[in-house]
């Protein structure tokens, strides 16, 4: 299913505080598709902080028939704390904003029902989406690993992700570029050995040894496989799947959430990271070579190229090397017990694939 068409008010400052969200906010922001439509309440439920506040609502419309179809409950998202703000991430909200507002009605994806998107050049982006909670989905958490048949229909969606916009260059749209940029500035201020070493010395993070304990090997293989995949054929990629990212609706339907990373870049930059956040050590030993084919299978059927075996295979070894950035995630960003779950997993399979060999 595709997300229907959206708009956006350049003209209106958006957001950048919670208290902002009034119902005149509301009301200009949902005029853009829904001419007429008051809003004369919004009381907030709920507030999720994190590396994006999503704010949880119940609209009040002034007129029923002009807001016939529109969710009373909703759920808007951006950078609404500014300490988080501050690390640089106006960009992946606007980038979110902009995969809703100009790529995501063109394709056939499970997707949230979005109500408004819009974007500030680097500064702000806010979605308005319906409150999944409303449809009964089930949303992944990353305390609770999937099985690997599990697994094999997420990689289907983000197949079908792949293969539908395969050979879409950076650049096609204002907000999308090239490579995962907006993990690209965090990830190098976070391997600055004043962060790494606090950060890795964590309880909940995996002892490291050699190079991965080592936050100049760690940039350097970084900025190596960032070199490597802004030369190859791009297609657009979720940037941040993680198992965290997805729901899975009420029919069994997997979807991914969080599209702030959303980027051209390599195929592979999702796979090996989805595979190893989602699976437990020995499932994800066990299993993924049979997820890469699968994988490779489903984006063929989705229009993308048949990829060579034995070449996808290093390239989600090569590709693993993405998931130690939850070794270093704060928890300003992440919960730690999230934070130790994910980078035990992705610590691991760094450490079978030794992609930093396959990067020299």
């Amino acid at each position: 299913m595709s997300t229907p068409s959206v708009t956006v008010d350049p003209g209106r400052p958006l957001p950048l505080t919670v208290d902002e969200l009034t119902p005149e906010w509301f009301t200009a922001a949902l005029q853009r598709d829904h001419p007429g439509v008051v809003v004369t309440a919004a009381k907030t439920t709920r507030i999720i902080w994190g590396t994006a506040t999503k704010v949880f609502l119940t609209l009040t419309y002034a007129d029923a028939s002009a807001a016939a179809g529109l969710p009373a409950a909703v759920c808007v998202k951006g950078g609404f704390d500014e300490p988080v703000r501050a690390f640089g991430l106006g960009i992946a909200y606007e980038h979110e904003a902009g995969f809703f507002r100009d790529l995501a009605p063109a394709l056939s994806l499970p997707l949230p029902r979005v109500l408004y998107a819009g974007v500030e050049d680097e500064r702000q982006g806010i979605v308005i989406f319906e409150d999944l909670n409303s449809r009964g989905v089930t949303f992944g958490d990353p305390l609770v690993p999937w099985t690997a048949d599990d697994a094999a229909t997420g990689l289907e969606v983000l197949a079908s992700l792949h293969g539908q916009t395969w050979g879409t260059p950076a650049g096609r749209y204002g907000w999308l570029e090239l490579g995962a940029t907006t993990a690209r500035g965090p990830i190098e201020l976070l391997l600055t050995p004043e962060q790494f070493g606090p950060l890795t010395a964590r309880e909940a993070v995996p002892a490291l040894h050699g190079a991965l304990a080592d936050p100049a090997a760690m940039l350097a293989g970084y900025r190596q496989l960032w070199a490597h995949d802004d030369a190859e054929e791009t297609a657009v990629a979720h940037g941040d799947a993680h198992v965290g990212q997805t729901y899975v609706d009420a029919d069994g339907t997997p979807a991914f959430l969080d599209w702030q990373g959303a980027c051209a870049t390599h195929w592979a930059h999702d796979v090996p990271y989805f595979v190893a956040t989602a699976l437990d050590v020995e499932t994800r030993r066990a299993s993924e070579r049979d997820l890469v084919t699968h994988y490779t299978r489903a984006l063929s059927a989705a229009g993308g190229p048949e990829l060579s075996p034995d070449l996808a295979w290093e390239e989600y070894r090569r590709h693993t090397l993405h998931g130690f950035v939850w070794a270093i995630t704060p928890e300003l960003m992440q919960p730690i017990e999230i934070v130790g779950a994910l980078s035990t997993r992705l610590v691991t399979a760094i450490e079978d694939h030794d992609p930093l060999d396959l990067l020299r």
